[in-house]
């Protein structure tokens, strides 16, 4: 049962990871193109910078609330008789 759990986190936590990273990569690339318009256009000594510490917060926060959501289904699927288990995969 304990393979079922970790298959479940890593499978939760895959899906993140991915989501933040593309998020992530698309999100930037608007901010500069945001900034670029509206704010070095009108102010050419502004620079834009990559908020390298917000990104770090998001991901811990994803992280962190997907491993937390990924156990009550778990908790769920531990609770199961095995040959129920497999027949709900």
């Amino acid at each position: 049962m304990i393979q079922i759990t970790k298959m479940i986190v890593a499978e939760a936590l895959t899906y993140a990871v991915s989501g933040c990273v593309v998020g992530c990569i698309f999100g930037l690339l608007i901010s500069k193109f945001l900034y670029d318009h509206l704010i070095t256009a009108h102010f050419s000594y502004a620079t834009w910078t990559i908020p390298v510490v917000p990104i770090m917060m998001i991901f811990l926060f994803v992280v962190i609330v997907t491993t937390t959501a990924a156990y009550p289904p778990a908790k769920q699927i531990r609770n199961m008789a095995i040959t129920e288990t497999i027949n709900k995969l």
